[in-house]
């Protein structure tokens, strides 16, 4: 196997983190305070970009995803029993079969009395109707948690997150998941999990492809929710207690805070990269751009003739039309 020289850069989708122990490492049952804590170690040479999941929807089903206050699930979880946190994915689904149990009553109740749950929010999917039947709780606190043994469809499970509230994001093999990215796309508010008040996730794709989350301690970040794992693992009702207490106006600011990367944190379709950056063609520009002084991402706009000029300095067809023979420019502007 060859060795990179030392001025190579890569790309990847996990931050640069510190890692508390060796490879294969498996957090304990209860973490203690530096045992799931994973904090972000900036590298000139490493340079975190989003996970590279398609995504299914238009444009505009993106943003009427991201903005939409109506969801019926609380929280939707799924995920395998593997990586680092296997033990806080295992604690998860617990607590799912625990909110099942603590609101049985309320689920045969509704079953008994079918106008008891006029209320609720259906849902504008198959796929999301059909969780939010099978969830148990009260309205605004249904829970979903299917396992992967029986196997949930990716599409599926995109169009679920788009009417949920709140995603756990456990560890997998680094503290990372393409699920959060998933999530965020969505307007699902992710819930990161830490033994520490940081999380390395927070910090390694911020001002690029993330808001800026300058803020420390548990609880309501700038996009997203971070918990205590070792109280998560030690207290029944922490979880559920600390999502309930979140108010709908911190959820839509979370979700807002998004709202400006979304482009940038989205791999579309050819069809909406047509005039408008997608997050491929910022990471193009990005991976170029750390050799040839290209703009920044704050700077990047689409121009045809600014785009041409660049891609001729760089020994590139300068021609935008060239690419794209059948967009007419002059309705997408500048």
């Amino acid at each position: 196997m060859g060795i990179a020289p030392a001025s190579a850069v890569w790309f990847t989708s996990e931050a640069h983190f510190a890692r508390p122990k060796s490879r294969g490492y498996a957090e304990p049952q209860v973490p203690g305070h530096n045992e799931a804590c994973y904090l972000y170690v900036p590298a000139k040479n490493v340079v975190a970009v989003p996970y590279s999941q398609r995504s299914l929807e238009t444009k505009a089903e993106l943003k009427a995803a991201l903005l939409n206050d109506r969801r019926p699930l609380q929280l939707f979880h799924y995920a395998g029993a593997h990586g680092m946190a296997a033990a806080l994915r295992q604690r998860l689904y617990d607590l799912c079969d625990l909110h099942l149990h603590q609101h049985q009553q309320q689920l045969d109740l509704q079953l008994l009395h079918p106008s008891s749950s006029a209320g609720s929010d259906a849902s504008t999917t198959s796929a999301a109707s059909s969780v939010a039947t099978s969830a148990v709780g009260p309205p605004n606190q249904r829970w979903s948690c299917p396992t992967p043994q029986a196997p949930l469809p990716q599409e599926d499970s995109l169009r679920i997150l788009a009417h949920t509230q709140f995603c756990p994001v456990p560890a997998g093999d680094s503290p990372g998941r393409a699920v959060m990215w998933d999530a965020l796309r969505r307007g699902c508010v992710p819930v990161l999990f830490s033994s520490c008040p940081q999380a390395s996730v927070l910090q390694s794709h911020a001002g690029q492809f993330l808001p800026e989350d300058p803020g420390m301690g548990f609880g309501v970040r700038k996009f997203s929710v971070l918990l205590n794992q070792t109280a998560v693992m030690t207290n029944d009702n922490y979880l559920a207690a600390t999502l309930s207490s979140i108010t709908p106006a911190q959820m839509r600011a979370m979700r807002l805070a998004v709202r400006p990367y979304l482009q940038a944190a989205t791999f579309a379709e050819l069809d909406w990269r047509m005039g408008e950056l997608d997050a491929g063609e910022f990471v193009i520009r990005h991976v170029v751009g750390k050799f040839k002084g290209a703009p920044t991402p704050k700077e990047w706009k689409f121009d045809p003739e600014e785009w041409g000029a660049w891609n001729a300095s760089l020994g590139l067809p300068g021609d935008f039309a060239a690419y794209f023979p059948d967009i007419d420019y002059a309705k997408k502007g500048k």
